[in-house]
Protein backbone atom coordinates (compact mmCIF):
# COMPACT_ATOMS: atom_id res chain seq x y z
CA UNK A 1 0.00 0.00 0.00
CA UNK A 2 2.64 2.48 1.03
CA UNK A 3 4.41 1.43 -2.64
CA UNK A 4 1.33 2.12 -4.60
CA UNK A 5 1.37 5.81 -2.32
CA UNK A 6 4.51 6.60 -3.14
CA UNK A 7 4.36 5.62 -7.14
CA UNK A 8 1.38 7.90 -7.29
CA UNK A 9 2.93 10.94 -5.49
CA UNK A 10 6.00 10.61 -7.63
CA UNK A 11 3.41 10.65 -10.52
CA UNK A 12 1.74 13.59 -9.51
CA UNK A 13 5.01 15.32 -8.96
CA UNK A 14 6.55 14.66 -12.25
CA UNK A 15 3.36 15.69 -13.94
CA UNK A 16 3.37 18.51 -12.22
CA UNK A 17 6.20 19.92 -13.53
CA UNK A 18 7.75 20.72 -16.52
CA UNK A 19 10.42 18.61 -17.75
CA UNK A 20 13.31 19.24 -20.36
CA UNK A 21 15.38 16.95 -21.68
CA UNK A 22 17.84 17.76 -24.45
CA UNK A 23 20.55 14.26 -25.97
CA UNK A 24 23.05 15.17 -28.68
CA UNK A 25 25.73 13.34 -29.41
CA UNK A 26 28.35 12.42 -32.24
CA UNK A 27 30.16 9.40 -33.61
CA UNK A 28 33.13 9.55 -36.19
CA UNK A 29 35.96 7.33 -37.39
CA UNK A 30 38.88 8.68 -39.46
CA UNK A 31 41.70 6.81 -41.23
CA UNK A 32 44.62 9.05 -41.45
CA UNK A 33 48.41 8.67 -43.02
CA UNK A 34 50.98 10.59 -41.83
CA UNK A 35 53.49 11.19 -44.57
CA UNK A 36 56.11 12.76 -41.91
CA UNK A 37 56.14 9.65 -39.09
CA UNK A 38 54.58 7.08 -41.34
CA UNK A 39 51.93 6.74 -38.54
CA UNK A 40 48.77 5.56 -40.16
CA UNK A 41 45.51 3.75 -38.65
CA UNK A 42 42.10 4.00 -37.79
CA UNK A 43 40.79 6.97 -35.06
CA UNK A 44 37.73 6.67 -33.38
CA UNK A 45 35.52 9.02 -31.26
CA UNK A 46 32.33 9.43 -29.76
CA UNK A 47 31.16 12.30 -27.05
CA UNK A 48 27.52 12.31 -25.82
CA UNK A 49 25.66 14.85 -23.92
CA UNK A 50 22.54 14.38 -21.83
CA UNK A 51 20.66 16.98 -20.09
CA UNK A 52 17.36 17.10 -18.21
CA UNK A 53 16.01 19.09 -15.78
CA UNK A 54 12.29 19.05 -13.42
CA UNK A 55 11.17 22.58 -13.06
CA UNK A 56 9.04 22.19 -10.22
CA UNK A 57 8.33 26.08 -10.57
CA UNK A 58 8.81 29.63 -12.03
CA UNK A 59 7.31 32.28 -11.22
CA UNK A 60 7.42 35.87 -12.61
CA UNK A 61 5.66 38.89 -10.36
CA UNK A 62 5.53 42.30 -11.47
CA UNK A 63 3.88 45.24 -9.56
CA UNK A 64 3.82 48.70 -11.92
CA UNK A 65 -0.30 50.03 -11.88
CA UNK A 66 -0.20 53.64 -10.47
CA UNK A 67 -2.81 56.16 -10.13
CA UNK A 68 -0.53 58.84 -8.81
CA UNK A 69 2.64 60.86 -9.74
CA UNK A 70 4.70 59.24 -7.20
CA UNK A 71 4.23 55.32 -7.27
CA UNK A 72 6.86 52.47 -7.21
CA UNK A 73 7.55 49.47 -9.86
CA UNK A 74 8.74 46.12 -8.89
CA UNK A 75 9.77 42.95 -11.00
CA UNK A 76 11.40 39.45 -10.09
CA UNK A 77 11.79 36.28 -11.12
CA UNK A 78 11.97 32.98 -9.37
CA UNK A 79 12.69 29.45 -10.46
CA UNK A 80 13.36 25.78 -8.42
CA UNK A 81 14.22 23.11 -10.37
CA UNK A 82 16.05 19.94 -10.51
CA UNK A 83 18.74 19.05 -13.09
CA UNK A 84 21.32 16.44 -14.38
CA UNK A 85 23.89 16.44 -16.64
CA UNK A 86 26.54 13.73 -17.57
CA UNK A 87 29.03 15.86 -19.51
CA UNK A 88 32.16 14.23 -18.51
CA UNK A 89 30.79 12.71 -14.89
CA UNK A 90 27.42 12.42 -13.42
CA UNK A 91 26.15 15.30 -11.27
CA UNK A 92 22.62 16.21 -9.84
CA UNK A 93 21.40 19.61 -8.69
CA UNK A 94 19.03 21.03 -6.81
CA UNK A 95 18.70 25.07 -7.39
CA UNK A 96 16.59 27.86 -5.99
CA UNK A 97 17.23 31.27 -7.76
CA UNK A 98 15.87 34.54 -7.48
CA UNK A 99 16.58 38.02 -9.10
CA UNK A 100 14.78 41.17 -8.40
CA UNK A 101 14.75 42.65 -11.97
CA UNK A 102 13.27 45.57 -11.43
CA UNK A 103 12.91 48.42 -8.73
CA UNK A 104 12.07 51.71 -9.49
CA UNK A 105 10.02 54.57 -7.69
CA UNK A 106 8.85 57.04 -9.83
CA UNK A 107 8.18 61.00 -8.56
CA UNK A 108 6.58 62.69 -11.52
CA UNK A 109 9.30 62.72 -14.57
CA UNK A 110 11.84 62.14 -11.95
CA UNK A 111 12.60 57.96 -11.88
CA UNK A 112 14.78 56.28 -9.21
CA UNK A 113 15.90 52.57 -9.03
CA UNK A 114 17.25 51.29 -6.20
CA UNK A 115 19.49 48.19 -7.63
CA UNK A 116 22.60 49.81 -7.35
CA UNK A 117 24.50 52.58 -8.67
CA UNK A 118 24.73 52.14 -12.23
CA UNK A 119 27.35 52.19 -14.78
CA UNK A 120 29.34 54.84 -16.83
CA UNK A 121 29.70 55.11 -20.60
CA UNK A 122 32.59 53.83 -22.03
CA UNK A 123 32.93 55.19 -26.07
CA UNK A 124 36.52 54.77 -27.33
CA UNK A 125 38.36 51.30 -28.33
CA UNK A 126 40.59 50.67 -30.74
CA UNK A 127 39.54 49.77 -34.37
CA UNK A 128 41.30 46.80 -34.54
CA UNK A 129 39.90 43.56 -33.24
CA UNK A 130 40.25 40.09 -31.89
CA UNK A 131 39.03 36.93 -33.11
CA UNK A 132 35.87 37.02 -30.92
CA UNK A 133 35.40 40.68 -32.84
CA UNK A 134 36.17 43.18 -29.87
CA UNK A 135 38.30 45.69 -29.35
CA UNK A 136 41.90 44.38 -28.89
CA UNK A 137 42.71 48.01 -26.81
CA UNK A 138 40.42 49.75 -24.89
CA UNK A 139 42.53 51.45 -22.20
CA UNK A 140 39.45 53.04 -20.32
CA UNK A 141 36.52 50.99 -19.65
CA UNK A 142 33.54 51.50 -17.98
CA UNK A 143 33.10 51.46 -14.78
CA UNK A 144 30.19 49.98 -12.62
CA UNK A 145 28.36 49.87 -9.38
CA UNK A 146 31.53 51.26 -7.38
CA UNK A 147 29.65 51.46 -4.15
CA UNK A 148 26.28 50.57 -3.65
CA UNK A 149 23.66 53.24 -4.31
CA UNK A 150 20.40 54.51 -6.72
CA UNK A 151 20.37 55.63 -10.03
CA UNK A 152 18.67 58.37 -11.40
CA UNK A 153 16.58 59.18 -14.57
CA UNK A 154 15.02 62.78 -15.34
CA UNK A 155 13.43 62.31 -18.95
CA UNK A 156 16.52 61.52 -21.42
CA UNK A 157 19.28 62.50 -18.35
CA UNK A 158 20.81 59.70 -16.14
CA UNK A 159 23.34 58.68 -13.34
CA UNK A 160 23.87 57.48 -10.25
CA UNK A 161 25.50 57.49 -7.16
CA UNK A 162 26.83 55.66 -4.50
CA UNK A 163 28.48 55.75 -0.70
CA UNK A 164 29.75 54.03 2.26
CA UNK A 165 31.60 54.66 5.08
CA UNK A 166 33.04 54.76 8.54
CA UNK A 167 32.42 57.25 11.02
CA UNK A 168 34.85 56.21 13.51
CA UNK A 169 37.61 55.31 11.34
CA UNK A 170 36.77 58.77 9.21
CA UNK A 171 36.51 56.36 6.00
CA UNK A 172 34.47 57.91 3.05
CA UNK A 173 33.66 56.15 -0.11
CA UNK A 174 31.39 58.46 -2.87
CA UNK A 175 30.59 57.61 -6.56
CA UNK A 176 28.70 59.55 -9.04
CA UNK A 177 27.79 59.56 -12.45
CA UNK A 178 25.81 61.48 -15.05
CA UNK A 179 24.75 61.09 -18.40
CA UNK A 180 23.24 62.96 -21.50
CA UNK A 181 21.15 62.77 -23.62
CA UNK A 182 22.05 62.23 -27.42
CA UNK A 183 21.52 66.04 -28.63
CA UNK A 184 21.05 66.35 -32.39
CA UNK A 185 21.39 69.27 -34.67
CA UNK A 186 21.27 70.29 -38.39
CA UNK A 187 18.20 68.22 -39.07
CA UNK A 188 19.43 64.96 -36.89
CA UNK A 189 22.89 64.71 -39.34
CA UNK A 190 25.14 65.76 -36.34
CA UNK A 191 24.55 63.71 -32.71
CA UNK A 192 26.39 64.69 -29.53
CA UNK A 193 26.36 62.45 -26.24
CA UNK A 194 28.69 62.70 -23.18
CA UNK A 195 29.06 61.53 -19.75
CA UNK A 196 30.92 62.15 -16.52
CA UNK A 197 32.22 60.30 -13.21
CA UNK A 198 33.68 60.56 -9.90
CA UNK A 199 35.21 58.73 -7.19
CA UNK A 200 36.39 60.30 -4.21
CA UNK A 201 37.32 58.37 -1.03
CA UNK A 202 39.80 58.71 2.09
CA UNK A 203 41.84 56.09 0.61
CA UNK A 204 41.62 56.63 -3.72
CA UNK A 205 40.21 59.33 -5.62
CA UNK A 206 39.69 59.27 -9.62
CA UNK A 207 37.41 61.07 -12.39
CA UNK A 208 36.73 60.47 -15.97
CA UNK A 209 33.96 61.50 -18.62
CA UNK A 210 33.21 60.44 -22.11
CA UNK A 211 31.88 62.30 -25.11
CA UNK A 212 31.09 61.23 -28.92
CA UNK A 213 30.30 63.25 -31.74
CA UNK A 214 28.67 61.76 -34.99
CA UNK A 215 27.94 63.08 -38.67
CA UNK A 216 25.96 61.14 -41.20
CA UNK A 217 24.53 62.31 -44.14
CA UNK A 218 23.85 60.84 -47.80
CA UNK A 219 27.04 58.91 -48.56
CA UNK A 220 29.47 60.61 -45.48
CA UNK A 221 29.52 59.65 -42.50
CA UNK A 222 32.00 60.62 -39.24
CA UNK A 223 32.67 60.13 -35.51
CA UNK A 224 35.20 61.19 -32.59
CA UNK A 225 35.04 59.11 -29.43
CA UNK A 226 36.54 59.79 -26.30
CA UNK A 227 36.96 58.54 -23.47
CA UNK A 228 39.39 60.07 -20.64
CA UNK A 229 40.65 59.74 -17.21
CA UNK A 230 42.64 61.47 -14.11
CA UNK A 231 43.73 59.38 -11.17
CA UNK A 232 46.13 59.92 -9.26
CA UNK A 233 47.94 63.31 -11.12
CA UNK A 234 48.16 60.61 -13.93
CA UNK A 235 45.63 61.50 -16.92
CA UNK A 236 44.69 58.57 -19.46
CA UNK A 237 42.56 58.94 -23.08
CA UNK A 238 41.32 57.39 -25.58
CA UNK A 239 40.36 58.56 -28.62
CA UNK A 240 38.71 57.05 -31.64
CA UNK A 241 37.92 57.94 -34.76
CA UNK A 242 36.01 56.89 -38.13
CA UNK A 243 34.78 58.23 -41.04
CA UNK A 244 33.31 56.84 -44.38
CA UNK A 245 32.07 58.03 -47.79
CA UNK A 246 31.03 55.68 -50.03
CA UNK A 247 32.91 52.57 -50.56
CA UNK A 248 35.88 54.20 -48.35
CA UNK A 249 36.86 53.74 -44.69
CA UNK A 250 38.76 55.84 -42.24
CA UNK A 251 40.01 54.65 -38.19
CA UNK A 252 42.02 55.91 -36.38
CA UNK A 253 42.72 55.08 -32.45
CA UNK A 254 45.29 57.32 -30.06
CA UNK A 255 45.81 55.68 -26.22
CA UNK A 256 49.14 55.98 -24.15
CA UNK A 257 50.93 52.90 -25.62
CA UNK A 258 52.13 51.61 -22.38
CA UNK A 259 48.31 50.69 -21.61
CA UNK A 260 48.19 48.63 -24.88
CA UNK A 261 48.64 45.44 -26.36
CA UNK A 262 52.25 46.47 -27.62
CA UNK A 263 53.07 48.13 -24.19
CA UNK A 264 56.72 46.10 -24.75
CA UNK A 265 57.23 48.78 -27.80
CA UNK A 266 56.81 51.46 -24.80
CA UNK A 267 59.30 51.70 -22.59
CA UNK A 268 62.28 53.54 -21.65
CA UNK A 269 62.92 56.49 -23.51
CA UNK A 270 59.22 55.54 -25.16
CA UNK A 271 57.19 55.29 -21.92
CA UNK A 272 54.99 58.16 -22.50
CA UNK A 273 54.88 57.97 -26.28
CA UNK A 274 51.21 57.79 -27.31
CA UNK A 275 49.98 54.76 -29.82
CA UNK A 276 48.99 56.05 -32.49
CA UNK A 277 47.24 53.99 -35.22
CA UNK A 278 45.26 54.21 -38.37
CA UNK A 279 43.87 52.66 -41.09
CA UNK A 280 42.22 53.17 -44.75
CA UNK A 281 40.45 50.51 -46.36
CA UNK A 282 38.25 50.62 -49.57
CA UNK A 283 36.06 47.79 -50.61
CA UNK A 284 33.65 47.29 -54.02
CA UNK A 285 31.49 44.59 -55.38
CA UNK A 286 30.94 44.33 -58.81
CA UNK A 287 29.06 42.19 -61.68
CA UNK A 288 30.83 41.48 -64.62
CA UNK A 289 27.64 39.68 -67.20
CA UNK A 290 27.55 36.48 -64.70
CA UNK A 291 30.47 36.97 -62.92
CA UNK A 292 30.56 38.45 -59.58
CA UNK A 293 33.46 40.40 -58.17
CA UNK A 294 34.60 41.70 -55.28
CA UNK A 295 37.49 43.82 -54.64
CA UNK A 296 39.07 45.57 -50.99
CA UNK A 297 42.27 46.69 -50.12
CA UNK A 298 43.74 48.46 -46.85
CA UNK A 299 46.75 49.91 -45.70
CA UNK A 300 47.14 50.08 -41.42
CA UNK A 301 49.30 51.51 -39.96
CA UNK A 302 50.06 50.45 -36.03
CA UNK A 303 52.35 52.41 -33.33
CA UNK A 304 53.76 54.92 -35.80
CA UNK A 305 55.91 57.08 -33.21
CA UNK A 306 57.96 54.43 -32.06
CA UNK A 307 60.69 52.43 -34.10
CA UNK A 308 58.68 49.39 -33.89
CA UNK A 309 56.24 50.93 -35.97
CA UNK A 310 54.95 48.68 -38.54
CA UNK A 311 52.53 49.13 -41.87
CA UNK A 312 50.61 46.42 -43.88
CA UNK A 313 49.49 46.93 -47.11
CA UNK A 314 46.63 44.52 -48.12
CA UNK A 315 44.03 43.38 -50.86
CA UNK A 316 41.87 40.68 -51.49
CA UNK A 317 40.24 40.05 -54.71
CA UNK A 318 36.91 37.48 -54.81
CA UNK A 319 35.54 36.06 -58.19
CA UNK A 320 32.63 34.09 -58.26
CA UNK A 321 31.73 31.97 -61.27
CA UNK A 322 29.27 29.63 -61.38
CA UNK A 323 30.31 27.17 -58.66
CA UNK A 324 33.59 28.32 -58.27
CA UNK A 325 34.68 31.47 -56.02
CA UNK A 326 38.07 32.21 -56.06
CA UNK A 327 39.98 34.25 -53.43
CA UNK A 328 42.85 35.96 -54.17
CA UNK A 329 44.94 38.06 -51.27
CA UNK A 330 47.87 39.68 -51.03
CA UNK A 331 49.88 41.23 -47.48
CA UNK A 332 53.00 43.25 -46.95
CA UNK A 333 54.54 44.51 -44.02
CA UNK A 334 57.04 47.66 -44.76
CA UNK A 335 59.19 47.41 -41.96
CA UNK A 336 59.49 43.81 -41.69
CA UNK A 337 59.95 43.28 -45.25
CA UNK A 338 57.53 40.56 -45.41
CA UNK A 339 55.58 39.39 -47.63
CA UNK A 340 52.41 36.96 -47.70
CA UNK A 341 50.08 35.76 -50.96
CA UNK A 342 47.62 33.19 -50.58
CA UNK A 343 45.14 32.01 -53.04
CA UNK A 344 41.95 29.72 -52.13
CA UNK A 345 39.30 28.13 -54.46
CA UNK A 346 36.16 26.33 -53.71
CA UNK A 347 33.62 24.44 -55.70
CA UNK A 348 30.41 23.63 -54.87
CA UNK A 349 28.38 21.17 -56.38
CA UNK A 350 25.18 19.86 -55.19
CA UNK A 351 26.35 16.82 -53.62
CA UNK A 352 29.85 18.01 -52.84
CA UNK A 353 32.14 20.57 -51.40
CA UNK A 354 35.75 20.53 -52.75
CA UNK A 355 38.80 23.30 -51.72
CA UNK A 356 42.40 23.91 -52.24
CA UNK A 357 44.23 26.51 -50.07
CA UNK A 358 48.10 27.75 -50.98
CA UNK A 359 50.11 30.00 -49.62
CA UNK A 360 53.81 31.66 -49.95
CA UNK A 361 55.19 33.72 -47.31
CA UNK A 362 58.38 35.46 -48.42
CA UNK A 363 61.07 37.48 -45.91
CA UNK A 364 62.99 39.36 -48.03
CA UNK A 365 65.73 40.65 -45.13
CA UNK A 366 67.00 37.26 -44.77
CA UNK A 367 69.02 34.40 -47.32
CA UNK A 368 66.54 32.35 -47.25
CA UNK A 369 63.95 34.21 -48.97
CA UNK A 370 60.82 31.62 -49.34
CA UNK A 371 59.87 31.69 -45.00
CA UNK A 372 57.17 28.87 -45.87
CA UNK A 373 54.56 27.44 -48.85
CA UNK A 374 52.10 25.77 -46.84
CA UNK A 375 48.73 23.74 -48.72
CA UNK A 376 45.45 22.48 -47.94
CA UNK A 377 42.91 20.80 -49.82
CA UNK A 378 39.55 18.48 -49.23
CA UNK A 379 36.52 17.53 -50.24
CA UNK A 380 33.34 16.68 -48.27
CA UNK A 381 29.98 15.73 -48.57
CA UNK A 382 26.97 14.89 -47.33
CA UNK A 383 24.60 13.64 -49.61
CA UNK A 384 26.65 10.30 -50.02
CA UNK A 385 25.29 8.61 -46.83
CA UNK A 386 22.11 9.60 -45.52
CA UNK A 387 23.03 11.38 -42.00
CA UNK A 388 26.55 11.38 -42.17
CA UNK A 389 29.24 13.61 -43.41
CA UNK A 390 32.31 11.94 -45.41
CA UNK A 391 35.52 13.68 -46.21
CA UNK A 392 39.32 13.29 -46.92
CA UNK A 393 41.26 16.53 -46.22
CA UNK A 394 45.24 16.69 -46.99
CA UNK A 395 46.94 19.46 -44.32
CA UNK A 396 50.16 19.93 -43.15
CA UNK A 397 52.44 20.08 -46.07
CA UNK A 398 54.84 22.78 -46.64
CA UNK A 399 56.36 22.99 -49.74
CA UNK A 400 59.41 24.80 -48.34
CA UNK A 401 60.51 22.13 -46.04
CA UNK A 402 58.93 18.58 -47.55
CA UNK A 403 61.21 16.28 -45.85
CA UNK A 404 59.71 17.12 -42.48
CA UNK A 405 56.35 18.60 -43.35
CA UNK A 406 54.80 16.19 -46.08
CA UNK A 407 51.39 16.56 -44.37
CA UNK A 408 48.60 14.14 -43.35
CA UNK A 409 45.95 12.73 -45.17
CA UNK A 410 42.53 12.13 -43.30
CA UNK A 411 39.29 10.25 -44.25
CA UNK A 412 36.64 10.67 -42.09
CA UNK A 413 32.96 9.69 -41.75
CA UNK A 414 30.67 12.01 -39.25
CA UNK A 415 27.61 10.78 -37.77
CA UNK A 416 25.80 13.55 -35.54
CA UNK A 417 22.76 13.56 -34.09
Amino acid sequence: MKKGIITLLIVALVASCAFAGTLKGAAQIDFGYNLDTTDWGFKNSSVSNYTFSFEYDTTKVEVADHSTEIWAEIAANASAKISQANAGQDKANIAVTTAITKANIHVGEWTFGILGSGATLDLASSYYLNSSKKPVDNTIQAVSGVYDGFTVSYKDWNGGFGAKGNIEGKAYNFYGHVETPTFKFADEAVSVNAGAYLVYSDSDSYAGASAKAAYKADDLSASVAVDGKYDNGNVLYEVAAKAAYKFVTVDAYVTPGAMTVDAAKYTGDNAKTPSVNAKVAASYDFDIEDVAVAVEGAVDARNLLVDAREITVGAAETCTIDAFEVEVAESYAVFANVLDLSETVTYTAEKFTAFEECAIVLAFDINDVVVSVPFKCGISSDAIVENAELSLVYAGLNFKDVENHLGTITASAKIAF
